[in-house]
């Protein structure tokens, strides 16, 4: 990523989150892994998705008209999918390619969803749980939960508790089903995204690659004790002596008392005694 994306990165992740242009973020995430990556274009791509949904829509449209129409158009004529394939492929999780390819994670085709709805004026907002997305859309008479990696799906009661059951491995009491489908912040999604295209680079040992999205997380989020062990390992991966041992330091200056603060001093010994030998 050139330093004007990172700017632009940085800049829209300090919006206050209504103004958050999430797939903007999303697709300047993706440059990590396409350096000449079109971001207007993608952009323009979106708000083109949304001009021919509105051209189906009825003179006067209701919520559900919008709704019905956005899952009409994406899922059934332009085939938009969830990919049952390799489901820690990076290319899930990349928005350019869900748009190219028409199909991709529970968490891009949410991001094409929202974004597609609120060129709309649909007040969408994504839902982050854990290894599934869903969109909620917030109304006067009530809430509406959808899947968009089922095809825009409306959850009713029994199907919601039925997949946060499956997602949280064990039966959901109804008075939770509200607090564990509460809105993700904006700020939050983008997070989750590079951490999972981290996992993903990480799983097919492109270490560069799972660097280069660490050092994005780290620049929205200093703060992350855990990211920046992380990112020592993958220094170390890369035989980067320097930078592991000033990141496993910084580490145990962040937590002393870390579980793990043992195994990350032996690390800075061993470390330490590499460099030594070097020199």
């Amino acid at each position: 990523m050139g330093t004007s994306q990172l700017e632009r990165l940085m800049h829209i992740m300090e919006a206050p989150d209504q103004e958050l242009d999430l797939a903007e973020a999303a697709l300047l995430v993706a440059q990590a892994e396409y350096p000449g990556l079109n971001v207007p274009a993608y952009l323009g791509h979106i708000t083109r998705l949304a001009a021919n949904v509105c051209r189906r829509l009825p003179k006067e449209p209701g919520v559900g008209d919008a709704v019905f129409a956005m899952n009409a158009y994406l899922f059934d004529e332009e085939g938009y999918t969830g990919n049952a394939g390799d489901p820690h492929d990076p290319q899930n999780v990349l928005l350019n390619q869900v748009l190219d390819l028409r199909r991709g994670g529970p968490m891009a085709l949410s991001i094409l969803y929202v974004a597609v709805g609120r060129c709309l004026g649909l007040p969408l907002q994504a839902i982050a749980l854990p290894n599934h997305f869903l969109v909620k859309l917030a109304m006067e008479e009530g809430s509406i939960i959808l899947d968009p990696y089922a095809g825009g799906v409306v959850l009713d009661d029994l199907a919601l508790r039925a997949l946060l059951s499956r997602v949280y491995g064990e039966d959901v009491p109804p008075d939770l089903v509200p607090l564990l489908t509460s809105p993700a912040a904006k700020r939050e999604v983008v997070t989750r995204m590079l951490r999972e295209l981290k996992q993903d680079f990480v799983r097919q040992q492109r270490y560069d690659k799972a660097l280069c999205i660490s050092d994005l997380l780290l620049r929205i989020a200093p703060e992350m004790a855990d990211e920046v062990r992380e990112r020592a390992y993958l220094y170390e991966c890369l035989q980067h002596t320097r930078g592991a041992l000033d990141d496993y330091t910084h580490y145990l200056e962040l937590m002393p008392h870390a579980r793990d603060a043992a195994d990350v001093r032996r690390r800075i010994a061993s470390l330490r005694g590499r460099q030594f030998q070097l020199h």
